[in-house]
């Protein structure tokens, strides 16, 4: 097979040499094309891989570009949490703080209820004790009632004794005191010009009396004692109808009015005379004492008041 192959090769050697050529130039332009389309191939691989690259990598930068702003909205939002957590902080430390201070409060409070606590426990007891003590006044204060109601009947009864004992007295009130005065004289002077029949043997007795309240320049009182309450009062009714002065009985001295009265008791006298006052103001027209025993009237036609003590007066309205 060798041999055939040189035999042609040797009786028709250019055209060998051509076919060769040919065939060595057709598969060159097979493989310049093969590699060419290979080449194609890769660049349009490559370009396909760049264009991939290049659009991966725009994603890529896009996803950086969203990865960054999403990261700056972290920053920011943890520098929020931050400010936020900080402020909590704060409010948590001043929470802490007044936490602490109310629990002082609490404690002093608490100190001062128990204080107070003590205290009340304190008052309880001391208001047992006044409690007793209260109760004791009250007895005592029952008994000074008793003691007082006892003592103002007393009183009364007192008064009553000595106004009986006065029964047959006349008060003569306003008579100049003279040197050497004769009150027999005067007396029977007093009866005569009142109109009035009165022996010696009708005067019991006549004296001056010093006042219980001492008037500078006001003569001492005059105290008749008649020997009947009759004649006493006959003389007391007259007298004053006479409106006596002391130039009536001649008593050569500046003219005053002369004044006769019953002879009242101390008590009497300030009673009649707290009567005569509230009488005034009420527009009482008349205000007497008769038988050591006081009155007043609205009116002529109006029931006469008995004034038995200082609780009577409250009837003058």
């Amino acid at each position: 097979m060798s041999q055939k192959s040189i035999k042609h090769s040797g009786s028709t050697p250019d055209l060998s040499l051509e076919t060769v050529s040919r065939r060595k130039r057709g598969h060159n332009d097979e493989f310049t094309e093969a590699f060419e389309q290979f080449k194609k191939q890769i660049m349009d691989t490559l370009l396909e891989f760049k264009s991939d690259i290049s659009r991966e990598t725009a994603e890529i930068k896009d996803s950086l570009k969203t990865i960054n702003e999403v990261t700056q909205e972290l920053k920011c939002e943890v520098n929020y949490i931050r400010e936020e957590y900080s402020a909590m902080k704060k409010s948590f430390e001043i929470l802490d703080t007044a936490q602490k201070k109310v629990q002082e409060e609490i404690t002093t409070f608490k100190k001062s209820l128990q204080f107070h606590s003590d205290n009340q426990d304190d008052i309880i007891k001391k208001l047992e004790v006044y409690s007793r003590e209260v109760n004791s006044i009250s007895h005592f204060q029952t008994e000074i009632d008793e003691l007082k109601n006892q003592n103002k009947i007393l009183n009364s009864n007192i008064n009553e004794r000595d106004q009986r004992d006065r029964l047959l007295n006349v008060e003569i009130v306003g008579v100049p005191e003279m040197p050497q005065e004769n009150l027999m004289q005067f007396t029977e002077n007093l009866a005569n010009h009142a109109g009035v029949v009165i022996i010696r043997e009708n005067i019991l007795h006549v004296n001056r009396v010093v006042s219980k309240t001492k008037n500078q320049g006001r003569p001492k009182n005059i105290i008749i004692k008649l020997s009947t309450r009759q004649l006493r009062d006959i003389l007391i009714s007259k007298a004053r109808k006479c409106r006596l002065t002391t130039s009536d009985l001649q008593i050569h001295r500046k003219v005053t009015p002369i004044f006769v009265n019953e002879h009242l008791t101390i008590y009497n006298k300030n009673l009649l005379k707290k009567a005569k006052e509230i009488s005034r103001s009420k527009e009482y027209q008349y205000t007497w004492s008769k038988n050591g025993r006081i009155y007043v009237r609205k009116a002529a036609t109006a029931p006469a008041i008995p004034i038995a003590d200082e609780e009577d007066l409250r009837k003058i309205i």
